[in-house]
């Protein structure tokens, strides 16, 4: 996951120092900040709202990467909802 991360460019945004300026700031550098947002990430990788590019325009992830960020992320998606679930007794 995190070689998928660093060539996806994720930790260049994704930091606390926050280089983007962004108004949301997600970080992914520990499980517990990543869970809270894990769909959200899911949902941009997805559609393709990530990375950016220089200017701040989104850019298309090559396939193989696309594919290794999807991947992992649905299992760590899913160990999230199975902990969310135990959490409630569910």
């Amino acid at each position: 996951m995190a070689l998928a991360m660093r060539k996806g460019t994720c930790n260049t945004c994704h930091v606390p120092d926050n280089p983007e300026k962004m108004k949301r700031l997600v970080l992914l550098q520990t499980p517990a900040h990543a869970a809270a947002e894990i769909k959200r990430m899911m949902a941009a990788v997805r559609d393709n709202r990530m990375p950016l590019d220089d200017i701040g325009i989104e850019k298309e992830l090559d396939a193989e990467t696309k594919a290794l960020l999807l991947r992992f992320g649905a299992a760590f998606e899913s160990t999230v909802n199975a902990a969310y679930a135990w959490e409630s007794g569910d």
